[in-house]
């Protein structure tokens, strides 16, 4: 399937997705302490989807599909009508309904069984994985450009002042921080020292591994800004590689890697009515993901792995089991744990702690309040384990050369980056000095540009 057939397929299972009702997340609805109901597979984001509009990147650049939901019909007729005038982009016709065979996936069920032939999760190379690419040598305007000369020890130290080295030249404004600590992930590194988390300390030991969607290969911590400390737990930040081939069959829909990036979150629940997550981090505004529709690989170099709109990537427990999969997530941050049944109102493992440093429950052990939707006043920054390590070997390439702007920079670099890139790409919307999900499609479209892929919403300046 071409770029093109995927988008209007896209468009469709939206459309589709409009016709339901529910509760939108992202995880399965699955109960953490049982790892994966695939039964529940179709309790999926395309609700949230559907509700919150979807946009897709089609083949000849930022071809967006903004569709808000109504109740009568209202969003089906905007489409067919934006698809009469030419306005999408990709000439495509607009399929309102389901799409022919939707149902459920079931094959995940088989995943992890001994002896079941299942595809493998591959983790692109650094200079086609959206999230390596700007740090490695790759060809940019037909020109080689060269990345920054990785050490050969695997091994760095983790301090606040590397988060705030990376926050700094990120553009990430800690000053809009309303609380005194930030939640922080780093894709692909680990402990040292191998263990599943570390207490509150000024530094840690750590080491660059290489992501997979098997194990958690990432860190979720806690930065204390006021002392420097910070508390880290062994976490995923990519989808599980099970749920990942569950949802081959819904187009690459259902899981999706959410880019690095700084993101408001606010407290609420998390997953299903039956199993809920108490005291959770919700994502609290749009944003952009890369969807794989027929392998376990998010490479955006594959002709058919696409970008659109996210939906609902929350921070929640990952699960306890020992046995496969090792953790449960469609895309979202998750940390080792669960819930004490029946009530599921207290957390057990590295969740229940992290939930703890965050200010997620009170004194009673019970979760706080939710907080109203774009009230959030939770932060959350993602970035790579290869990044902190670069700072702290102390590169002179990569101490001078590293400045980027992707979702969440602020200020006037990026207003500049919009004016420039929005009349470019004739793209409408305000250059209000703030990288979201619209500057995140116009980065793209200049990649396509320079880079002839739509290879990462990062910026170097």
């Amino acid at each position: 399937m071409n770029r093109r057939d995927f988008a209007r397929s896209a468009a469709a299972a939206a459309l589709a997705a409009g016709a339901g009702s529910g509760a939108a997340f992202a995880q399965a609805g699955s109960d953490p302490d049982s790892m994966v109901d695939y039964d529940a597979a179709a309790a999926i984001e395309l609700p949230a989807l559907a509700a919150s509009g979807i946009a897709v990147i089609g083949a000849n650049g930022v071809d967006t599909i903004v569709a808000p939901w109504t109740e009568n019909g209202e969003r089906v007729r905007r489409l067919q009508e934006a698809a009469q005038r030419g306005d999408l982009a990709t000439r495509s016709t607009i399929i309102a309904g389901p799409l022919p065979g939707w149902t459920p996936p079931q094959v995940a069920k088989n995943y992890w069984q001994t002896g079941f032939q299942r595809p493998p999760a591959i983790w692109p190379r650094d200079e086609r994985a959206s999230d390596y690419r700007h740090l490695s040598t790759r060809s940019t305007g037909n020109q080689l450009v060269g990345g920054f000369q990785r050490s050969t020890d695997a091994g760095f130290e983790l301090n606040g002042a590397t988060l705030r080295f990376l926050a700094e030249r990120n553009a990430f404004d800690l000053s809009t921080l309303k609380r005194g600590t930030l939640a922080f992930g780093l894709r692909g590194c680990q402990l040292e020292s191998g263990a599943a988390s570390a207490p509150w300390a000024a530094k840690h030991r750590m080491r660059v591994v290489t992501p997979n969607h098997v194990d958690m290969r990432c860190m979720i911590g806690v930065w204390r800004l006021e002392d420097n400390q910070i508390t880290l737990f062994r976490a995923s930040t990519v989808p599980e590689a099970g749920l990942v081939h569950a949802f081959v069959p819904y187009k690459g829909y259902g899981c999706s890697l959410l880019p690095t990036g700084f993101y408001r979150y606010r407290s609420g629940t998390h997953g299903s009515a039956q199993y809920p997550q108490r005291g959770a981090l919700r994502i609290d505004q749009e944003y952009v993901v890369l969807r794989t529709p027929n392998d376990l690989s998010y490479d955006p170099f594959q002709a058919e792995d696409m970008w659109t709109q996210g939906a609902s990537h929350n921070l929640h427990a990952g699960g306890s089991r020992a046995s496969y999969p090792l953790f449960s997530s469609q895309g979202c941050q998750v940390i080792p744990g669960g819930y004490q049944m029946p009530e599921r109102n207290f957390a057990h493992g590295e969740w229940r702690t992290f939930r703890d440093v965050c200010g997620l429950t009170k004194h009673d052990g019970f979760s706080v309040a939710a907080e109203p939707e774009k009230g959030g006043t939770f932060h959350y920054m993602l970035l790579t384990g290869l990044e902190a390590a670069l700072h702290y070997h102390g590169k002179t390439d990569f101490q001078n050369g590293y400045r980027r702007l992707r979702h969440g920079s602020r200020g006037d670099s990026v207003r500049a980056l919009q004016q420039r890139l929005y009349a470019a790409h004739n793209i409408t919307a305000p250059a209000d000095g703030s990288f979201g999900m619209a500057t995140s499609f116009a980065v793209l479209k200049e990649k396509k540009r320079t880079e002839n892929e739509h290879t990462a919403p990062i910026m170097e300046v």
